[in-house]
């Protein structure tokens, strides 16, 4: 992973000083002067006693996670110049519902051609291939492309239009 600007991290220098801060102020402990220690024995048990640092602990936890999404952090492939000698070729595929026909059994109409298509771009390396599908609309199901395993993915989604 890598970060856009890891110099947001930076900001976690401040939370040292809200830190030593915090902990200079909170961690004191108070004393009450009592003449018996039989009415201190009778004051309710506060739960918020043992929770009280919690609210600084999630403060401290927001600001690291600010830091971070400042940060802007990156992952994933790299765009890369390619050079090649194929052609552009854009595939439609019908997914009306005359390609629920079962012509070619045991498949019907839609996954025959699913199954051409597949074995056609495993065949075209160089060229660049997109896929639009159309029905009663038509949609870009997935744009020119050198990366056929992306335009295969797409290909996999494409079903019947929801009635």
């Amino acid at each position: 992973m890598e970060f856009q600007s890891p110099e947001f991290f930076l900001l976690l220098l401040g939370i040292i000083p809200l830190a030593i801060f915090y902990l200079r102020n909170n961690l004191k402990m108070s004393s009450l002067t009592f003449s018996s220690l039989e009415k201190v024995r009778r004051l309710p048990v506060s739960r918020g006693v043992n929770l009280r640092h919690l609210v600084f602990i999630f403060r401290i936890l927001a600001l690291v996670m600010l830091a971070a999404a400042l940060a802007r952090p990156q992952t994933g492939r790299k765009n890369a110049m390619v050079q090649s000698e194929g052609i552009d070729i854009m595939l439609c595929l019908d997914i009306s519902d005359s390609m629920k026909g079962e012509d070619f059994l045991p498949d019907n109409r839609l996954e025959a051609a699913k199954n051409v298509i597949i074995s056609f771009i495993k065949k075209r390396k160089n060229d660049r291939i997109g896929l639009a599908v159309f029905g009663s609309e038509s949609f870009l199901q997935c744009p020119l492309t050198h990366d056929h395993g992306v335009l295969l993915d797409f290909l996999s989604r494409v079903n019947f239009h929801p009635s």
